[in-house]
């Protein structure tokens, strides 16, 4: 039996291989020297005003970041490969971020809420200072 995922007959074209190639070098090119910039530019504008944490806090935070990059490139590849196979699978992934985005909003919930707070406040505020401009253009229109 044929593997139906495999096409043995279609010739590859090494030109636009080629081309793919230095797309992607001029690519990565580009994100690593924007990278080094932002960095550059973080430790020249924030000076002194730039904390280091802990060693164990900067251990962890290095592997969480190393964690991360490697899901990145391992899983994510073959996770979008088999989504882009089957629909059931589509389905689970999309309803478990849904409830893992639930479940973040739902432990944090006292952050939103005071950021919400925060902005219906400033919110408020501007409503009123655009409902009292309001009033007193309509007392000169109508004066």
């Amino acid at each position: 039996m044929r593997n139906p995922w495999v096409h043995e007959d279609e010739g590859v074209d090494t030109a636009t291989s080629e081309v793919h190639q230095s797309h992607a070098g001029l690519l990565a090119v580009l994100v690593w020297v924007t990278l080094l910039s932002l960095s550059v530019a973080i430790f020249v504008l924030a000076g002194s005003q730039l904390t280091m944490p802990s060693l164990d806090r900067a251990i962890a935070m290095l592997l969480r970041v190393f964690g991360v990059v490697l899901f990145v490139l391992f899983a994510m590849p073959v996770l979008l490969k088999l989504l882009r196979i089957s629909r059931l699978l589509t389905a689970v992934v999309v309803v478990g971020s849904l409830g893992l985005g639930a479940g973040i909003l739902l432990t944090n919930r006292y952050l939103f809420l005071q950021e919400y707070q925060l902005l219906s406040e400033l919110a408020g505020r501007e409503i009123q200072e655009t409902v009292g401009l309001l009033e007193e253009l309509s007392v000169l229109v109508w004066n």
